[in-house]
């Protein structure tokens, strides 16, 4: 709604329609402050969940309203070994799903 003075408020909706994420496909959590977190650009403004699997199809993580702070640690905490991962993100309100994978690789810092 839009206000300007004496002149009679007007209104207009907007439709915001998501094409897609993009979802990186590798991260770095090793304490170095530079790709530390799996972030996922614009997630954080969308309802959503976000689970992470090992290769045989474990649970390893679980998030619902991600906000991009996934440091490659599990939910009860274990840090997570430098390996290949896979993710479903849901985005809540949406018919799509979103599925694939996620390198963990924790660089030397000294490197």
């Amino acid at each position: 709604t839009i206000v300007n003075g004496t002149c009679p408020s007007s209104f207009d909706e907007v439709n915001i329609i998501v094409d897609g994420l993009n979802v990186p496909t590798g991260f770095s959590p090793n304490g170095d402050n530079k790709n530390d977190l799996f972030v996922i650009p614009g997630i954080d403004r969308l309802l959503n969940e976000v689970v992470i699997f090992n290769r045989w199809g474990i649970e390893l993580y679980n998030a619902v309203n991600y906000q991009n702070d996934w440091n490659g640690n599990s939910n009860d905490g274990t840090i997570l070994p430098d390996d290949t991962y896979f993710y479903v993100i849901k985005l809540i309100g949406f018919s799509e799903e979103y599925s694939g994978y996620v390198v963990i690789k924790r660089w030397e810092k000294d490197f």
